[in-house]
Parts: C-alpha cells; structure tokens; sequence
C-alpha cells in the first residue's frame, strides 16, 4: 500500500510540478507579445482587441476595460481545458497532498498503532504540498498574469481608444 501510495503522490507532484512551469513559461510569452500588442500574433489578444474595437465602432462605452480584459481571458483554453480549471486544479492538488498524507497516516495509526509510516505519511504530504507552494510563491505566476492584464488593460484604453477608434468617429462625422 505504501508503494502504490508513494508513486500517486510521486506521480501527481511531477505533473503539477511541471504545469506550474509551464504556465509560468506562457504567461512570460503573454507578457512579451503585449509589449507590442499591435503586431501580437497570439489568438486572444487578436480577439480582445477586435472585440473592443468592435465595441467602440458600434458606440457602446466599455465602462470597465479590465474586466472586459478579465471576461475573455476566463475563456482561453490551454490544450482544451480552460486556463482557470487549470489553476484551480494546482492549488487543489497543494491541499490535498497534506489532507491525503494525513488521512493515510490516521488510517495506518488505526490498522497498526504508531509506527515510523505514520510519521512519515503525514510529514510528507505536508512537506510535499508546502513545497509546491513554495514553487508556486518561486513562479509568481499571478505576478505576470496582472502584468499582463494591465499592459493589456493601458494599450486598450490609450492606444486603442485613442488611435483607431478616434478616427473611425472623426470619418463618421464627415459623412
């Protein structure tokens, strides 16, 4: 029963290891092509941009431009699961390494009495969920993702707005 236990927790900290790396990877990719969001090859930003400029054109004020940012970014899908699944997905896995070491330590207590197993269960899965926070806290994957969002957020409220948008209305004018 160790063993079968010991590769799961193995198993399910390599994979949450890795997508905590991965995610923090694309979100420094996000962070570069929004330096020059107005040549960004990535799909969402293309939407997000398109959608507001869609919103301007037909004169509906966007009133709240980070929410409007935050509403699509909800939607992007990394290899088909929706990114905030995919986050809470991680912080799920970070508690219940501690709960899962814990209640299969309880579970040996009961079975055997307290033996050098029990301590370890219980050590490790909490020692194994503190350690993907602190890999998380190393990541700082919110971080990037609020850099995005304002950078995102600034370059539609200034730029767009003020660039393209502006002159659509001064040639509607004329007409």
């Amino acid at each position: 029963m160790m063993v079968v236990f010991g590769w799961c927790m193995t198993g399910m900290f390599a994979v949450t290891f890795l997508m905590m790396g991965i995610e923090s990877l694309v979100y420094e990719r996000l962070v570069k092509e929004t330096q020059d969001m107005q040549h960004t090859s990535v799909h969402i930003f293309k939407q997000i941009k398109m959608k507001y400029e869609g919103m301007c054109r037909i004169g509906r004020n966007v009133n709240n431009t980070r929410n409007f940012v935050d509403k699509i970014m909800l939607s992007w899908k990394i290899c088909g699961i929706r990114y905030d699944i995919l986050r809470r997905f991680e912080k799920l896995v970070m508690v219940a390494f501690g709960y899962t070491g814990v209640v299969a330590a309880m579970y040996l207590y009961y079975k055997r009495g307290f033996c050098r197993e029990c301590v370890i269960l219980s050590a490790g899965g909490i020692m194994v969920g503190l350690a993907l926070k602190m890999w998380e806290i190393t990541l700082d994957i919110e971080y990037k993702k609020e850099k995005m969002l304002i950078m995102v957020t600034d370059y539609l409220e200034n730029q767009m707005h003020t660039g393209k948008v502006q002159n659509v209305q001064d040639v509607a004018i004329v007409q």
